[in-house]
């Protein structure tokens, strides 16, 4: 998001960009909100029968996920609000070419903050959500998410003072500024990367100990496999990195179509979790009907009841419901 004004009356080609990637970022906005809200009805319909709905931890992150949704839903309305305004109602007493452009980039506009504080609020959640999965999956210990803390703390403390900035672009020449305003998007991917890398090498670690100690769960078991598991959070949170990804590139190269991804970030987010839940429940399901009775008579304390009712590994249990329990407790993470 960017404060510069475009200026002058001919329809030059930065002007014509830009008229044309916030249409475009409407868009694809747009169209990925509708097969969120698809996702997060599936998402909740499942969290909705989960046996352990009293505790904290599921509490806790089923609230992350209606915070995500209700930020994403006022963020797509404002979008739509502003879009039509900015396109239908603005040229009507400005017929410069670059009207629609500046009215939407302007952040004395409550619309365009609007933009701004949703996007830090739902950041934010995001980062806490999988923090707090990094010290689950990590059983409770704070020393492995120290670095991802500081790295939030870091990524709130720049993301206020692009909010304050946006607000009074005067007080600080924008050449001193720039620094701190690109800083969110590659600390967000530092985040990212972080502390999926740590979730997906302790998942990665299980199996190997699993494999070694001969607990682990063959392609005919009946619990979701590690593998299973560390595939599902790896390519469902390829999506928010990458675009994390390509928002950085752009906005370091100054490119105006950095809008429209950073749009579309805006109900993917909320689709990489609601996606790991609903993911992990089809392959959990799938799992269960594939369970032989030969298998149930041989480790009948590996596999747990139809509910998958949450694991013992959190709680410290024994040694022997360790290994198979760690795959369905993350996989039951929502």
């Amino acid at each position: 998001m960017s404060t510069g004004r475009l200026n002058g009356m001919a329809l030059d080609p930065l002007t014509l960009q830009y008229r044309k990637y916030y249409l475009v970022s409407f868009w694809v906005e747009t169209l990925i909100y509708g097969g969120y809200v698809f996702l997060f009805g599936i998402a909740m319909n499942v969290l909705r029968r989960k046996d352990e709905i009293k505790s904290f931890s599921f509490r806790f992150q089923n609230a992350c996920h209606i915070i995500m949704f209700f930020l994403i839903s006022i963020h797509n309305c404002t979008n739509v609000f502003r879009m039509i305004h900015a396109y239908a109602e603005v040229p009507l007493t400005d017929r410069s070419p670059a009207a629609p452009v500046n009215y939407i980039r302007k952040c004395s506009n409550w619309d365009c903050y609007m933009f701004m504080v949703i996007s830090a609020l739902l950041t934010w959640t995001g980062e806490i959500l999988l923090i707090y999965r990094c010290f689950l999956v990590w059983q409770r210990s704070r020393r492995i998410v120290i670095l991802p803390c500081i790295l939030f703390l870091i990524s709130v403390g720049t993301t206020i003072f692009g909010l304050y900035w946006f607000q009074h672009p005067f007080d600080i020449p924008y050449p001193k500024a720039q620094y701190a305003l690109g800083m969110p998007f590659p600390i967000g991917l530092a985040q990212g990367v972080l502390t999926t890398g740590l979730i997906a090498y302790r998942i990665w670690k299980q199996h190997r100990q699993t494999v070694r100690a001969g607990a682990y769960l063959q392609s005919n078991g009946g619990a979701l496999s590690l593998l299973a598991v560390f595939r599902i959070l790896v390519e469902s949170a390829m999506i928010w990195t990458s675009e994390v990804l390509i928002t950085t590139i752009l906005f370091y190269l100054r490119h105006p179509a950095v809008v429209i991804v950073q749009h579309a970030t805006i109900p993917s987010i909320g689709i990489v979790f609601s996606l790991i839940t609903v993911r992990a429940h089809v392959a959990r399901e799938e799992a269960a009907r594939v369970v032989t009775p030969s298998y149930v008579r041989s480790h009948p304390r590996t596999l747990t009841a139809p509910s998958f009712t949450p694991a013992s590994w959190l709680d410290h249990g024994s040694s022997e419901d360790y290994y198979s329990s760690f795959a369905i407790h993350v996989a039951s993470l929502s």
